[in-house]
């Protein structure tokens, strides 16, 4: 290299050059890995939460994933869990019209209905706001309080609002209506999941039907908002993207940065293109719920070398063109290990191909709370039927190739419980109680008591796999 430091290791391998790319991590939060089951006589063991599924930044496929359980109170216990990779389509509409010159536009989610209270209206997530005419309703995900104007963001919206109704919140009168000229339909502006599912006909599974853990400063970012039509019509730029997203003083109400400026004015009320975004759920083992006070926490991240650290203290390396190659404000994911493996279901129920896991022990077991692990594997991996001449209970089991944490205190992994129908038993065991180890196994994540009835007595099994090795990637944020 001709410009900035390079720095290599022991045996020669480049650890910082002109070329060194970062983790960027985008967006953090945490969740309760939930059920993926239907409701219905043949999945007797569908109860709890559904699955929980959170819009990822940035274009879909881009972004990294990275899971670790976290007790939120007393000590880490095992936990197992899968991740399943959806999509959705978000849109952001125009509130006032836009001014020539500008770059910029106010404007606010889809998902969310404009209301004006007489008086102060403050809401709480959970509540469910309904019109007093016209019976649509939708409920709140968002605690907020408004005063002139404001915007409620609603989920399960159903019907139209129409104009100048009064609202009402959990059944009793509010003093709001809907204000004059105001899209009064929440259901058109309410994204939902969708959730690729070929096993519908036999063994059908399903996540929570809205997103959690929304961030409207962060989830669209670099989205393309208009080509030839939209937020295109008008502005410098025929394929304008959103560069940044700012919050205003009005709730509800965001001002977005565009990579181009307004040549003529666009009204309000204008929708953006569609933009589509990835959606990582996070489901558990059907027949066991989550641990008691455990979260599941998520990073998403891509690899770049751009510049967007602002604090003004710290070291940055750049190369000859000014693209940054390294800073000490980035928070990097340090690989400890990649351990490769197989832990698909292979053969069938009775395991004859052998037991579907590996695992690796970390380095450091005292900061076993710090290790996260990078998804490598979403989605179903296989699907195992067995029939019946004499009944239909059998059924189907779906597979997901997941994970199973055992943090120190723990002998045994959980993958006997998750590979539930495989007929595992005992566990996999770490090689002391005083170990933390992680592992990639066979979660059982959806299971359907129905299946085809065969005569003489007999039953088959079956298993449809990716049959593809496995990377377990290991690591702490530095």
């Amino acid at each position: 290299m001709s410009y900035g430091i390079k720095a290599v290791n022991k045996d020669g391998v480049s650890l910082i050059d002109e070329n060194s790319k970062q983790v960027h991590i985008s967006k953090t939060g945490s969740v309760v890995p939930g059920t993926l089951g239907v409701d219905g006589t043949p999945n007797p063991f569908n109860t709890g939460p559904k699955a929980k599924g959170v819009l990822v930044p940035g274009e879909i496929g881009e972004s990294l994933v990275f899971v670790r359980p976290r007790a939120t109170s007393g000590s880490q216990t095992a936990a197992t869990f899968c991740v399943h990779m959806g999509d959705t389509g978000k849109y952001w509409t125009s509130t006032t019209a836009t001014v020539v010159g500008q770059s910029y536009i106010l404007a606010t989610p889809s998902g969310q209905v404009q209301i004006r209270p007489s008086i102060t209206l403050s809401v709480q997530a959970g509540d469910v706001i309904s019109g007093a005419t016209s019976g649509a309703s939708g409920t709140v995900i968002r605690s907020m309080t408004g005063n002139s104007s404001t915007y409620i963001h609603l989920r399960a919206a159903s019907g139209d609002f129409t104009t100048g109704e009064s609202l009402l919140k959990n059944g009793s009168s509010t003093g709001a209506t809907i204000p004059t000229g105001t899209v009064g339909n929440p259901g058109l502006k309410v994204e939902g999941i969708y959730l690729p599912n070929h096993t519908t006909d036999y063994c059908p599974y399903e996540p929570a039907t809205h997103t959690e853990d929304e961030n409207f400063l962060v989830d669209t970012i670099g989205a393309l908002v208009g080509s030839q039509s939209h937020w295109s019509s008008g502005n410098t730029n025929q394929g304008p993207r959103i560069t940044d997203i700012q919050t205003t003083s009005t709730t509800g109400v965001y001002k977005l940065f565009l990579d181009g400026t307004w040549s003529s004015s666009l009204p309000a009320g204008t929708d953006s293109r569609g933009i589509a975004r990835s959606v990582a759920i996070f489901a558990r083992e059907f027949q066991s719920s989550y641990p008691s006070n455990h979260v599941l926490d998520y990073r998403f991240g891509v690899l770049d070398n751009d510049a967007d650290e602002s604090t003004g203290f710290g070291f940055e390396m750049r190369d000859a063109n000014g693209k940054l190659t390294y800073s000490s404000n980035r928070i990097n994911f340090q690989i400890e290990a990649i351990t490769t493996g197989n832990a698909d279901v292979v053969g069938d129920r009775d395991i004859s191909g052998g037991n579907p896991f590996f695992a690796y022990e970390v380095n450091d077991p005292t900061n076993y709370q710090d290790y996260f692990a990078l998804v490598a594997s979403f989605g179903p991996s296989a699907l195992c039927l067995e029939g019946s001449a004499t009944s239909n209970t059998r059924g189907y089991w779906l597979y997901s190739t997941g994970f199973s944490f055992s943090p120190p205190g723990y002998r045994p992994y959980d993958n006997a419980t998750a590979g539930y129908g495989l007929l595992i038993s005992p566990s996999d065991n770490k090689s002391s109680r005083a170990s933390g180890g992680i592992a990639h196994c066979a979660v059982a994540f959806a299971h359907w008591r129905d299946s085809p009835q065969l005569t003489g007595g007999s039953y088959f099994s079956e298993t449809l796999n990716h049959l593809s090795p496995r990377d377990l990637i290991i690591g702490k944020f530095i």
